[in-house]
């Protein structure tokens, strides 16, 4: 007999997010990419961050609201 398919995971292959925009936290538990749009001057601008749901977005946009800082220039990324 064949082994069991889960459903779950067959329909968030179709329905999810490309997997460049999942990661998993240091527990395993799936984290995905959520687009925050801002405007400074005359221009919108936008990054991304990884949450567990809508809910866990908006309050780590509050925390950036309420804590965000400059901690240096990027001069350069290093691939993993």
């Amino acid at each position: 007999m064949a082994d069991p398919i889960d459903l779950t995971a067959e329909r968030e292959k179709r329905d999810g997010p490309d997997p460049e925009f999942i990661v998993r936290d240091s527990a395993g538990r799936r984290m995905v990419a959520f687009g925050i749009d801002f405007n400074f001057g005359d221009s919108e601008w936008s990054f991304h961050i990884f949450a567990y749901d809508m809910a866990d977005a908006e309050e780590r946009v509050k925390a950036i609201r309420e804590t965000a800082r400059i901690s240096g220039q990027i001069m350069s990324v290093t691939p993993a």
